[in-house]
């Protein structure tokens, strides 16, 4: 694969795992994170050593004629519900905030 090729954001399949391409300063070196993974597994690979392996990877085009069913759409959209309120850092939804408001300051 060609180092044009590798742009930010493209899938990869290396090692028998899907990564996406991360920006890096140094000639030669892929950094990387698991498409199915966590962020402390992101790694580098040097070109020259492995780039023969390092092949394009992505996902199957949706296919109208094979629509889910209720359930299956059902835990997509919590899947991606939970990922998404997991992702949000040290960010938290207002559903899960705790605050007390005061109409009237307390007396002392």
């Amino acid at each position: 694969m060609a180092l044009a090729e590798l742009r930010v954001g493209s899938l990869v399949r290396v090692r028998d795992r899907d990564w996406v391409v991360l920006p890096h300063e140094r000639p030669g070196v892929l950094r990387l994170r698991p498409v199915v993974g966590y962020e402390h597994e992101t790694c580098a690979v040097f070109l020259p050593l492995e780039g023969g392996n390092v092949v394009p990877s992505g996902f199957p085009e949706p296919d109208a004629a094979r629509a889910g069913d209720f359930e299956s759409g059902r835990l997509l959209r919590n899947a991606a519900r939970l990922s998404l309120q997991a992702g949000a850092g040290p960010f938290r939804p207002l559903a899960r905030l705790s605050a007390q408001c005061f109409l009237h300051p307390p007396s002392c």
